[in-house]
């Protein structure tokens, strides 16, 4: 935001703008009316997108406790998949990083698909999994 001349964020201020996408996150984070000109979005998406493409990798560890249940959960026979509204490329790149090559069955990022809380990817991702959405578990870290 600096970069561009707007208002800075606290942490907790960013925490309470994550969900939907980092598209959603920037369209939070800017002031109006720049929120609403997608032009405008856009440009900070970029900066963001080079930002992050530089930093993402140094994520090193999952919230606790959860590289253990994912792991268990494969290791007695359940697939593993991962939905996140991060853009695709990086939430490939850190399944790679963050779990071993057999654990993880699909990871999905932000793609042109609709974004989460709709249904089409997980339900094609069920598809994928072959198996029925009723016997999935979808587990998230917010609300969305």
């Amino acid at each position: 935001m600096e970069h561009f001349g707007y208002k800075t964020h606290s942490c907790d201020e960013v925490r309470r703008a994550v969900g939907n996408g980092a598209r959603m996150l920037i369209k939070r984070c800017m002031p109006e009316p720049d929120s609403f000109d997608d032009e405008k979005v856009s440009h900070v998406l970029s900066h963001y997108d080079d930002i992050y493409r530089q930093t993402y990798i140094h994520t090193d560890r999952c919230y606790d406790g959860v590289r253990e249940a994912v792991i268990k959960l494969a290791e007695s026979g359940f697939k593993v998949a991962i939905l996140s509204n991060k853009q695709d490329e990086y939430v490939k790149a850190l399944a790679k990083i963050l779990f071993p090559s057999d654990i993880i069955s699909i990871a999905q990022g932000q793609t042109d698909l609709p974004i989460k809380p709709d249904p089409t990817v997980p339900l094609m991702i069920a598809e994928r999994l072959g198996v029925r959405p009723e016997e999935c578990a979808f587990v998230g870290d917010s609300d969305v």
